[in-house]
């Protein structure tokens, strides 16, 4: 689900660009937007495999009696982290492409801006989340940084633009 809500955001994105015309690269914006969209439904597609590929390998170690069920079941687990980290890439570059139309933009696009910096920040706390969880039983996978990054980069660009939800609400 986490891949359909960044295809979501991506999308808000392109088509807030597309009616900034008076915004320097909105149609380069919207493009690269459109294009981050249809890579995130692949990714929908990429984890739903990856997770059915791992509970075959769990329902298979679950009839062996030795080590090697248990180890098997942490690899699959841990294979599963790398969808989500793609769809953090897209959630922070899509959190950043938002922020940058609700700075820029015209002010009856900031609330489709807006909606879809909060929604690319939620698709990268929840793949931190799940990145997390999948590898679990590996603290020092170098994926945990690259998703700490990820999060990070994508919660920069929405706090920067928190204040403009203010003045958009007229507050």
């Amino acid at each position: 689900m986490a891949a359909v809500c960044a295809a979501l955001a991506a999308s808000l994105v392109a088509m807030a660009a597309r009616y900034a015309d008076d915004i320097p690269a909105a149609d380069e914006t919207a493009a690269r937007c459109e294009a981050m969209a249809h890579e995130a439904l692949q990714l929908a597609d990429r984890d739903a495999a990856a997770y059915a590929k791992f509970l075959a390998i769990r329902a298979a170690a679950r009839r062996q009696s030795d080590q090697s069920g248990a180890e098997a079941v942490g690899l699959a687990r841990r294979e599963t982290a790398d969808v989500p980290l793609q769809i953090c890439e897209l959630a922070a570059a899509t959190a950043k492409l938002a922020a940058g139309l609700v700075v820029a933009g015209r002010s009856a696009l900031v609330g489709d801006a807006l909606t879809a910096a909060f929604l690319a920040e939620a698709v990268a706390s929840s793949c931190a989340a799940l990145v997390d969880i999948d590898l679990g039983d590996a603290p020092d996978d170098p994926r945990r940084a690259q998703i700490a990054a990820l999060l990070s980069e994508a919660q920069h660009a929405v706090d920067g633009v928190r204040p403009h939800r203010q003045i958009a609400d007229g507050h």
